[in-house]
């Protein structure tokens, strides 16, 4: 583990990130500690994220290569994953809006896969309340609205059928507060509402109540009629 650690950390220089990333994704390929790499993966990201409180570290190659060896381990090892779910979710629901485009797809794609792959095994309420709740809560938090509510969409368009419905509450009284539906005085960002529509659009795909279905169609009948529904 203090291998995997020291490469991770090697990510953080730029002379060394080549190399790094080659050696960790040999391990990933090999499926050698993948687990321990993926942790220390999800530190050093947390640490591109936090670096002096700017930006000007987040467009970094050394934060893409880690994002990308992330997805690598999801993808081809997302079994050996479940425990690091919750690290997973936390640096989601903390640091996610902190990163470049790139690295918040490449998450949001890793994230993805893992929930693809353990959310079957999950009872519809431990994945409402490990899966879904904390995404949910983010979106109040202004500094990770947006890495939220991508992460979050993520999450809804993995989980299966019977799982979704199972959160149709609690996600359809958040989009409906956050999206304003229409209301006069709530406004949203642009990206932020084409993301949590698409959330909309993943329960919708899903819900067989008709109550639900009523309620998930007004929020999106109440962007369109907004006045600024041409971003909506």
């Amino acid at each position: 583990d203090e291998t995997v650690e020291a490469r991770c950390d090697e990510l953080g220089v730029s002379s060394r990130v080549q190399q790094a990333a080659e050696s960790l994704s040999g391990y990933i390929s090999f499926g050698l500690r993948v687990p321990a790499v993926v942790f220390a993966l999800l530190k050093r990201l947390e640490r591109f994220a936090a670096r002096d409180g700017r930006r000007v570290a987040h467009a970094s190659s050394g934060a893409r290569a880690a994002v990308k060896l992330l997805a690598q381990a999801c993808a081809q090892h997302a079994g050996q994953l479940y425990d690091l779910l919750p690290a997973m979710v936390r640096f989601g629901t903390q640091s996610l809006s902190d990163c470049e485009d790139s690295v918040r797809d490449a998450f949001a794609a890793a994230l993805s896969a893992a929930v693809r792959e353990h959310a079957p095994r999950m009872t519809a309420e431990a994945a409402r309340a490990q899966l879904v709740a904390p995404f949910v809560s983010s979106l109040g938090n202004q500094s990770n609205s947006r890495g939220g509510a991508l992460a979050l969409r993520a999450v809804l368009r993995a989980l299966p059928a019977h799982q979704l419905q199972a959160c149709e509450d609690t996600v359809a009284a958040a989009l409906k507060r956050h999206l304003g539906a229409g209301k006069p005085g709530m406004t949203t960002q642009p990206q932020l509402r084409a993301l949590l529509l698409d959330c909309v659009a993943a329960m919708l795909t899903a819900s067989e109540s008709p109550e639900a279905v009523e309620g998930l169609a007004q929020i999106a009948i109440g962007c369109a009629q907004a006045p600024d529904w041409r971003e909506r």
